[in-house]
């Protein structure tokens, strides 16, 4: 959940998940919010839920029309505070998951995106007695040019520096055998196997190496920049099918990948509040 605060007189944001941490895609936000929005809200609810966002998805969905808009607004309206910004960029939480395993500690990494945050928090005005409600703060960025530039600044930059990247992992392979025979052999085991967001990262650039995907293509490149991360640390993640049916062939344990929001609703209206939960900063591959 997000929450604002006063230190020594001035608002300082504080940000943090609690209960099944869920990841939708864009397409999945819209779908919910047009069939399915009474039943996302009381299974969301009942489970305690924290919805996490990246700039990656709230960008698509600033660009929606305006009626998508409105719906999106009113999914959110229920979401309320329950939420957390991610980084779609996997390669800070990669360092510091190396940081904390050579320096022998256990405390898993932030993964969440400050800077993202902050824009957010940008929209408080000092006068709005609940300042962080996610649908009153999607609709002020959405509605001021410069909130809304450093959101979708960002995700430019950041698909023109995954495209680079992907294009160097792909000739690495086509070029060099010992590489290509690695990345293919990749396996999640064993006491040298890699942290757990670059074992992802590995395999989703595996995946569009031998698959061939078209790099020029901005749904690829949105694709596999925002769900890295949260297949390492969300419970649930909704994507559309190509990308789940891929996420289940990287790793089976991986999380709960789905593709059709029939499917995730029916298993987050299963989830039992009671039951023993890895902890929210915890990767979930750690459980593997």
């Amino acid at each position: 959940m997000v929450t604002i605060y006063l230190d020594s007189g001035s608002p300082k944001g504080l940000q943090y998940p609690i209960g099944p941490l869920i990841y939708l895609d864009h397409w999945a936000v819209m779908n919910l919010a047009e069939n399915w929005l009474d039943r996302f809200a009381a299974a969301f609810r009942r489970a305690g839920a924290t919805l996490a966002l990246s700039f990656v998805n709230i960008g698509q969905l600033l660009k929606v029309t305006a009626d998508r808009f409105e719906m999106v607004c009113r999914l959110y309206r229920e979401v309320h505070h329950d939420y957390v910004f991610t980084q779609a960029n996997p390669l800070p939480v990669i360092q510091r998951e190396s940081e904390l395993v050579a320096a022998g500690q256990s405390a898993a990494p932030s993964f969440l995106d400050n800077d993202l945050f902050f824009a957010f928090a940008a929209t408080y005005s000092g006068k709005s007695v609940d300042p962080l409600d996610l649908s009153d703060s999607f609709q002020a960025v959405r509605d001021d040019p410069e909130h809304r530039s450093q959101v979708l600044g960002p995700l430019d930059r950041a698909r023109q520096e995954w495209a680079l990247m992907m294009d160097d992992f792909k000739v690495k392979m086509n070029s060099n055998p010992a590489v290509a025979k690695s990345v293919r052999n990749l396996r999640f085991v064993g006491p040298d196997r890699p942290r757990p967001t670059y074992f992802v990262y590995l395999a989703l650039a595996r995946h569009m190496a031998l698959n061939k995907l078209n790099l020029k293509s901005t749904d690829h490149v949105n694709d596999i920049m925002q769900i890295t991360v949260p297949f390492s640390y969300c419970h649930f993640v909704v994507l559309d099918k190509n990308w789940a049916t891929a996420a289940v062939q990287i790793q089976k344990k991986l999380s709960q990948i789905l593709a059709k929001e029939l499917d995730f609703l029916v298993a987050l209206e299963n989830w039992d509040p009671e039951t023993a939960d890895p902890q929210p900063y915890e990767p979930i591959l750690n459980s593997v």
